[in-house]
C-alpha cells in the first residue's frame, strides 16, 4: 500500500509546506495500514499452507514431505512474527516470501507434473 499511496503523499507535504506536519502524520498512518496488511497476509497466508499440507499429509496422495515442510514453516512464521522475533520490514517479510515461495513453487511445480489421465488427453 505505501507504495502505491506515498508518492501522492509526499508531493502534498512538498506542495504544503504549512501542513507538512499533518501530512507527516498521514504518512505514518500509511505505514501502520501497510504493517497491519503485511500481517494480516502472513498469518493467512501461513494458515493456508498448514492446512493444505495437513491435507496433503492425511491424504497420503500428494508429496508428504512438501506437507511436512508447509506444517512446519506455516507454524514457525506465524509463531516468529506474532512473537516479535521478526519484524516485517524488507527483510523480514522477504524471508518469508522466500519460505512460503518455495511451498507454492514446490506444489505447482507437482500439480503440473501429476497431471491426471483425462487432463493429458486434453492437452
Amino acid at each position: 500500500m505505501s507504495g502505491l499511496v506515498t508518492p501522492g503523499l509526499i508531493h502534498h507535504v512538498v506542495a504544503e509546506p504549512g501542513m507538512a506536519d499533518t501530512w507527516r502524520a498521514v504518512l505514518q498512518l500509511s505505514g501502520h495500514l501497510n504493517q497491519a496488511f503485511a500481517l494480516i497476509f502472513v498469518v493467512a497466508s501461513s494458515v493456508a499452507i498448514m492446512l493444505w499440507s495437513a491435507a496433503m499429509i492425511r491424504s497420503n496422495v500428494f508429496s508428504w514431505a512438501l506437507g511436512v515442510y508447509g506444517c512446519l514453516i506455516g507454524p514457525i512464521t506465524i509463531l516468529v512474527v506474532l512473537s516479535g522475533h521478526l519484524r516485517l520490514n524488507v527483510h523480514g517479510f522477504g524471508m518469508i516470501a522466500l519460505g512460503q515461495a518455495i511451498w507454492f513453487i514446490s506444489a505447482g511445480v507437482l500439480l503440473w507434473k501429476d497431471k491426471p489421465e483425462s487432463a493429458q488427453v486434453l492437452t
